[in-house]
């Protein structure tokens, strides 16, 4: 196989990869610059992973664009600190959150408007609602929710629908 194409192979394998790891991580971005930051915690390490010929692997933070979305993969616990999601009209993240029971979860308008987000009884998203919240600009709201799994809305990404898991 030429150079020229493993450079190119190496390049789509790495770039796929990029797209996956923001997909599991469960963030969605309507995309331009709004949006929060995650400057009150530090990123975790990740590796990224190369195809043949490509550089050895390197570890680093998860994310370093001022607006990234640093978050767990669904299934790892988040402390209290970590559960924050932080939400406006460009961004939401992190979309999928694991908590062990006990442990509030923290929603943050980053945006600059009122919005409301709805937590679903149950996994699905025509689930009956289990509490609604109204979050100002700038302001947040805690919830400690029972053991299980609730997916959650806002009416900042109408289409959006994010996923609390609370193990215990």
């Amino acid at each position: 196989m030429s150079t020229p194409r493993r450079a190119m192979i190496a390049a789509a394998t790495a770039a796929l990869a990029v797209v996956l790891t923001a997909s599991l991580a469960g963030c969605s971005n309507r995309g331009g610059s709004g949006g929060g930051t995650d400057t009150d915690r530090a990123a975790p390490p990740t590796t990224t992973v190369g195809a043949p010929g490509a550089p050895a692997p390197t570890t680093g933070p998860r994310n370093s664009a001022p607006n990234a979305c640093d978050s767990k993969m669904p299934g790892e616990v988040m402390t209290a600190e970590e559960a924050v999601v932080r939400f406006s009209d460009q961004q939401v993240c992190p979309g999928y959150v694991t908590v062990a029971l006990g442990t509030p979860v923290t929603w943050r308008n980053t945006g600059q408007t009122t919005y409301t987000v709805t937590i679903k009884d149950g996994p699905l998203p025509s689930s009956p609602d289990l509490q609604r919240e109204r979050v100002e600009p700038g302001a947040s709201v805690a919830v400690e929710l029972p053991s299980g799994q609730f997916a959650w809305t806002t009416d900042a990404l109408e289409a959006f629908v994010g996923t609390v898991e609370v193990q215990g």
